[in-house]
């Protein structure tokens, strides 16, 4: 599943608790204050995630699912 999250740069616990979540990140661009994210995760990580956006952010991070079907590389497709 391919994600992106933005969020305040300030709030590096959130940041690092949603890296650890992460298979990959395709994409990271730190500005002066904003944090934004282009990552590879597993689906059942969607919902820790989100709730730690939600929770740690007090509402204000974003999440947007831009892929629900993704594979990384190496990884075979079943038929």
């Amino acid at each position: 599943m391919r994600i992106r999250v933005s969020l305040q740069a300030s709030n590096t616990k959130t940041i690092e608790k949603i890296k650890s979540l992460t298979a990959s990140a395709e994409e990271e661009n730190w500005g002066d204050k904003q944090y934004d994210a282009v990552l590879l995760i597993d689906p059942g990580n969607y919902r820790l995630i989100e709730e730690a956006l939600t929770v740690d952010t007090k509402g204000k991070g974003i999440l947007e699912v831009l892929n629900l079907k993704e594979t990384k590389e190496g990884e075979e497709q079943m038929k």
